[in-house]
């Protein structure tokens, strides 16, 4: 929770310190699993090639368990991670691989992480386009999925930090679209 909060700091010495005991105790899905929180925490902070290596080693771990939903969290979360360095079309790939992952597990709320994931990354691109109509349709796609988030947090799954990021992503989703005519309407 603190990482949902922006105390990634304090979220970072809380999992280094997880890791150091979920390891000593052998609990491999939860190191993977923390070890999946702390790339993400690192992305946000800046450190990708941190966040690459750490998700990589969490994903590796879930493999070795064949366990698909928490396999298919490591896609989504690599795939943002991707995301965030601007690799839209790796992010893409990995986030549209876990949600069908998910939609084969009937995982709703993976099914809205993955369609939060890929408007996230789908309105980051956008922004790099100079082309009003292609980056029309990348932000078509983008709310699209947004949408479908929204749809999940609202009435299917109670996870209110998500509800609000997909009508945060949304908001900014909309901003980017006003801006794309100011710069080239």
């Amino acid at each position: 929770m603190l990482r949902n909060f922006g105390h990634y700091a304090t979220a970072l010495a809380n999992y280094y310190l997880a890791l150091k005991h979920y390891k000593a105790a052998q609990f491999n899905d939860e190191v993977a699993y923390t070890l999946n929180n702390l790339a993400f925490a690192l992305a946000l902070l800046g450190d990708i090639e941190g966040a690459k290596e750490h998700v990589e080693k969490g994903l590796s771990i879930r493999r070795r368990l064949g366990q698909k939903y928490p396999i298919a969290l490591s896609y989504n979360t690599r795939g943002l991670i991707y995301g965030m360095q601007g690799l839209f079309e790796d992010g893409k790939k990995d986030s549209y691989l876990a949600l069908h992952m998910f939609d084969e597990l009937n995982s709703l709320r993976g099914k809205g992480l993955a369609s939060l994931a890929l408007g996230y990354m789908l309105r980051k691109q956008g922004k790099t386009i100079k082309d009003i109509q292609e980056a029309e349709s990348i932000y078509e796609e983008a709310d699209i999925f947004f949408q479908q988030s929204i749809e999940i947090f609202d009435k299917e799954i109670d996870e209110p930090i998500r509800l609000w990021e997909a009508f945060n992503e949304r908001g900014s989703l909309f901003y980017n679209w006003g801006n794309l005519y100011l710069e080239l309407g």
